[in-house]
């Protein structure tokens, strides 16, 4: 996202670096990452993938996952996203990585990934008609 203008006095913006901006009454705003959330789901050496449907990279398959809301945790988000996005529903989630995405201009997103097996399933309902089970082992660079 481009900012151009003060949030509280309408003032130009000057961008300082690549999270900071400040206007010409010392107004400071910070670009900061926002939370977002993905998971692993992991079968017989496969990954569960889902096609996303808006930018950025429509169509490209990646991992489920979403934005985590503020009054969650980012457990709860990524539970929250697995069900809305495959209909599945896990108890336990595992800590895999943490890193950060950049995805638009000027947009960046903390993603906290998440894992579990499927062996944690409460529920396996039909999957969406988005999703599909990729080999982990040619999954690398996915969404790309």
């Amino acid at each position: 996202m481009r900012f151009r203008y003060c949030t509280e006095c309408a003032s130009p913006l000057t961008r300082r670096d690549a999270t900071e901006y400040v206007c010409e009454n010392g107004h400071e705003y910070w670009n900061e990452p926002h939370g977002s959330v993905c998971v692993a789901v992991l079968r017989d050496g496969q990954v569960l993938v889902a096609r996303r449907g808006v930018e950025p990279r429509k169509g490209k398959y990646v991992l489920p996952g979403g934005f985590v809301e503020f009054d969650e945790t980012p457990y709860e988000a990524a539970r929250r996203e697995l069900r809305e996005e495959t209909g599945l529903a896990v108890t336990d989630l595992d800590l895999l990585e943490v890193h950060t995405i950049h995805y638009r201009r000027n947009e960046a997103s903390l993603s906290i990934v998440s894992s579990f097996s499927t062996t944690s399933l409460i529920l396996i309902p039909r999957l969406s008609l988005n999703c599909d089970w990729r080999s982990v082992a040619t999954s690398v660079g996915l969404g790309r």
